[in-house]
């Protein structure tokens, strides 16, 4: 205590900025120390300058464990200190004064005692501060030394330097600035004032941390243990000998309670923290501090590999939490949002009526009983582990339209799609993980599958139909009061090639009697009409051109006309029957069979026209010649003129003239007519 002073007034700021800066004594005007003469009971008391209250003087902590360099390093960097370096004799000499009492832990058979935090490694002779690399300005190295033959320095127990090598063991002693503070982290104190703890002095041969109200942090000689004492009792709260005699319980430690405490039976394991890591760091069990973004990023940033560990994303509070759906908005129903994406079609089996399908199903919602942890910023989200999904409530569903009753899954995860409204946990809180709220990130179940799906096809309009094909999906019927698919704000795409090889893909939706508890995703086959009208139409019609033909041969070829005719009808017969194999058996009819039943017909009829025709004409024979009667005298002959029969036209049987109404008139007509009503039918049903 330097001064006590008693006002009656309320000082200015200016007032207190002078008396911490010690540019004025701060004397006060009811009562001042300095003035006042008091009894001294218990305390010692010595006079010192006003500016001297000011200066700035090292606080050095020593640690008198042998240890190598880079540990004596890792020690002070855990600490928030540095290695410690004298600025002055003043310090030089303080820290001096420290050794004796450290004889014979710090190397007793040596005289270099303390490693100092410098080195000349890269310029011979210039020596170089570890932590900041600054050139030093004040020295200790006698006249006489090894220094030029080493990079590393200690301090000898005459408050010398030496040089000395830098894979000896020696002790370590901390430049701790007064500012800095230990964080004890896991208990249960009121204020985070309360939480601040530094090296203040030596128990038992070794530093201790004293917190800033009642609670100290010391090594127990006796127990050979590290404990949490009640300054005020004197009674050990935990103790953990968890820590080695070597070393200190910085970092994460498991402790044990002696008492109760913070809600901890006697005798239970609490997790503790000492560290200088501020709110937005994590602590390693080390004791270092790595920033909190480096946490959990599946990268080991800590020595220890300590940060890639308890990674869990979901917290579980009751195992019911993982059995029952989560309230939706204002303790309605869940609201599920589906998408569906349809990657490949794989398959159209026309005769099974089924089409071998690869797609992705995703289901997005809430869960506002859930705190979440680790999430990561970034586009992909946060893929739980088997362990964390196993903690959350899944949506079940069920494909209703399977050929079979089977699928195969080909991939499943479960993902935080976001991180939003993160928030610090309790001061108090060991990890210092930021906590995510339930309610703020949708959680997405996403599964691909491979599955074939049954597809009623309507064939009437072959090979000019449309298929409309789907993938129902179907929630459980005990959810249906509890869970609804909102299908407004869901997605329906495509993504694979839209020409198949008989099909092309179009139309992909969410048909209208999605919602509920079922989503059904409609995608049409509009049938590729190219290899149907080259294998099928263009065959028959080119068949129906030649029995045609066969009308106008001579109507002495009767045996070429029926040849022909007949070839004709047989050939389209065998396509119809190839054609038909290639689509399923149904009892409906096509447009493609009333097709095919017009041209045989057609090529039937033909047939029939040349074998009922007769092919004979009808003519009167001409009169027979008269002799003319003889004379019975005898006269002068004369010439009578004899005149050539005149043709008789002849007379064509009626079956001929019907032959060529027939082939010029009736048939032409009637493939024009039917022609002009099967492609009006065909136009309708692509509507």
């Amino acid at each position: 205590m330097a001064q006590v002073s008693l006002w009656d007034r309320v000082l200015s700021p200016s007032q207190v900025s002078a008396m911490a800066g010690c540019r004025d004594p701060g004397r006060g005007n009811l009562f001042s120390s300095d003035t006042f003469s008091l009894e001294e009971v218990g305390v010692r008391a010595s006079q010192h300058s006003l500016p001297s209250l000011c200066q700035h003087t090292q606080h050095h902590v020593v640690f008198p464990e042998e240890r190598t360099l880079g540990d004596a390093r890792s020690l002070c960097r855990r600490l928030n200190a540095s290695l410690a370096v004298p600025t002055s004799a003043d310090d030089n000499q303080r820290l001096a004064d420290q050794l004796p009492a450290f004889h014979d832990a710090c190397v007793p058979t040596a005289a270099w005692k303390l490693w100092l935090g410098i080195t000349d490694r890269a310029e011979d002779g210039v020596w170089r501060k570890f932590h900041n690399n600054e050139q030093i300005s004040y020295s200790n190295f006698p006249p006489v030394n090894a220094a030029s033959s080493y990079f590393c320095a200690s301090m000898k127990l005459d408050g010398f330097w030496d040089g000395d090598r830098c894979a000896n063991r020696r002790c370590a002693a901390c430049h701790v600035q007064r500012s800095t503070f230990l964080y004890l982290r896991g208990l249960c104190f009121d204020t985070k004032f309360r939480m601040r703890f530094r090296t203040q002095g030596y128990i038992d041969g070794r530093p201790f941390f004293r917190g800033y109200y009642d609670k100290v942090m010391l090594w127990q000689e006796q127990h050979k243990q590290w404990a949490v004492v009640d300054a005020v009792t004197n009674a050990t709260l935990l103790a953990t000998q968890a820590v080695t005699d070597n070393d200190y319980p910085l970092g994460r430690h498991s402790w044990e309670a002696w008492r109760g405490l913070c809600g901890h039976p006697r005798g239970a394991v609490v997790p503790l923290s000492l560290s200088p890591c501020e709110d937005n760091e994590f602590t390693c069990s080390t004791g270092d501090c790595v920033p909190r973004d480096l946490r959990c990023d599946f990268r080991y940033d800590c020595s220890d590999g300590s940060d890639e560990e308890m990674c869990g994303v979901v917290e579980l509070k009751d195992h019911l939490q993982k059995e029952l759906p989560p309230p939706g908005v204002d303790g309605g129903p869940l609201t599920v949002t589906p998408s569906l994406t349809l990657s490949r079609i794989a398959d159209v089996d026309d005769i099974a009526m089924a089409v071998t399908l690869e797609f992705r199903v995703s289901l997005v919602w809430t869960d506002s009983r859930l705190r979440m942890r680790h999430l990561r910023l970034n586009k992909n989200g946060t893929i739980l582990t088997e362990a964390d999904a196993q903690n959350v409530w899944q949506p079940r569903y069920s494909l209703v339209n399977l050929e079979g009753g089977t699928q195969q899954r080909l991939g499943h995860s479960l993902v935080v799609t976001s991180s939003s409204g993160a928030a610090l946990p309790p001061y108090n809180s060991v990890d210092m993980d930021l906590v995510y709220p339930g309610a703020a990130n949708s959680i997405s179940l996403r599964q691909r599958y491979t599955a074939r799906v049954t597809c009623y096809f309507e064939l009437y309009g072959y090979p000019f139909d449309i298929q409309l094909c789907s993938i129902d999906l179907e929630l459980p019927s005990e959810l249906e009061d509890y869970v609804q698919l909102a299908v407004r704000e869901g997605v329906a795409r495509y993504t694979g090639p839209y020409e198949l090889s008989k099909y092309t893909v179009e139309g992909v939706h969410f048909s209208k009697a999605s919602g509920g508890r079922v989503v059904s995703l409609e995608f049409e086959l509009h049938r590729r009409q190219g290899i149907v009208v080259f294998s099928n139409f263009l065959p028959s019609a080119m068949l129906l051109v030649v029995s045609w033909a066969t009308l106008f041969i001579r109507q002495e070829a009767i045996n070429v006309r029926c040849i022909m005719a007949l070839t004709t009808l047989l050939v389209l017969y065998t396509l119809f029957a190839n054609m038909s194999q290639s689509l399923p058996s149904t009892a409906a009819i096509k447009l493609i069979d009333i097709w095919f039943f017009f041209i045989i017909f057609v090529l039937f009829t033909n047939i029939m026209i040349h074998v009922f025709m007769d092919d004979k004409t009808s003519a009167q024979p001409p009169p027979p010649s008269v002799p003319p009667p003889e004379s019975l005298f005898t006269k002068v002959a004369t010439v009578t003129p004899v005149q050539a029969p005149q043709p008789i036209p002849e007379q064509r049987p009626p079956s001929v003239r019907f032959l060529r109404q027939y082939r010029t008139l009736y048939l032409p007509l009637a493939v024009l007519v039917f022609n002009i009503y099967f492609w009006v039918a065909v136009i309708l049903s692509r509507k």
